[in-house]
């Protein structure tokens, strides 16, 4: 009864994505722009996201083609609210910065661009 309950459930999912009532690449796009916006996540922790939600990995791929997200400054954003009480003073300080972006999905070049960035929000 399992069975015929999953192959109902399938078959219901491939009509509705047929007809484009279920888009994915739509759902990622909206996510993208959501996680970005708001929690200032970068282009790598944004895939986990999407990747852990179960979304398809192509899906992730085309909805990240089309979306229009600086990245580089959401890392100048991200860089300015975690040095908000000052710029690091030694390595130590930078390192940990440069840790919690990666952990937030920014790739190094935009940590690179962010930390010598001048920005102002």
């Amino acid at each position: 009864e399992n069975d015929y309950i999953s192959e109902i459930a399938r078959e219901a999912v491939e009509v509705l994505c047929e007809f484009s009532v279920i888009d994915e690449v739509s759902a990622c796009e909206r996510r993208i722009s959501a996680y970005a916006r708001e929690k200032l996540y970068g282009k790598y922790r944004i895939k986990q996201e999407l990747a852990a939600k179960g979304y398809e990995k192509e899906s992730i791929t085309v909805a990240f083609e089309s979306c229009d997200i600086d990245f580089y400054e959401n890392a100048c954003r991200m860089y300015a609210k975690l040095t908000k009480n000052g710029d690091p003073k030694d390595l130590r300080e930078k390192k940990k910065i440069a840790v919690k972006m990666i952990r937030y999905g920014y790739s190094y070049d935009e940590i690179k661009y962010a930390s010598s960035a001048e920005y102002e929000d």
